[in-house]
């Protein structure tokens, strides 16, 4: 029983250790200047990832099958995802942009026949202000498939 304690108290640690070092790293990359709502749900990402794995291993440690447990959080994942696949594509595609930087706020772009002056990308949408002043809002799943050109920061 105290060897299983020092052994969950040593993950916990290892746990809290991992997590600052990689939210550092997330802090000090270039890659996330871009977008702070990006580095924000790495950020969370990172911290569930390594609890949620902790966790598992704490539970394995003191005795618990936790084969049965993973094979639920799969089914239940897999059944999630079903249910959500739009949600998620726009997600997905999300992260494409932000990742692939076709634009950033601040730039006149047009998608289609909509042009405006982008505001805001979201996990879900991207909003531009159109020319007379309405906002659109756009799925990124859309932003996607569409072409896009970008005309750069309006003056």
């Amino acid at each position: 029983m105290i060897n299983n304690l020092i052994i969950a108290s040593s993950l916990v640690v290892i746990a809290y250790v991992c997590i600052y070092f990689l939210l550092k790293i997330i802090n000090k990359t270039r890659f996330f200047d871009r977008s702070e709502h990006a580095k924000d749900v790495m950020t969370v990402l990172v911290k569930y990832g390594i609890w949620g794995l902790t966790l598992l291993l704490i539970l394995d440690n003191i005795g618990v099958k936790i084969s049965t447990l993973v094979a639920g959080l799969g089914v239940g994942g897999i059944a999630i995802a079903l249910a959500s696949q739009t949600i998620l594509g726009d997600l997905i595609n999300y992260f494409a942009i932000i990742f692939d930087r076709p634009f950033d706020v601040g730039d006149h772009i047009d998608i289609g026949d909509i042009s405006g002056v982008v505001t805001k990308i979201g996990l879900k949408t991207t909003r531009l202000k159109g020319q007379d002043g309405e906002e659109v809002i756009i799925a990124n799943s859309d932003i996607s498939k569409a072409r896009i050109k970008n005309f750069g920061k309006k003056s």
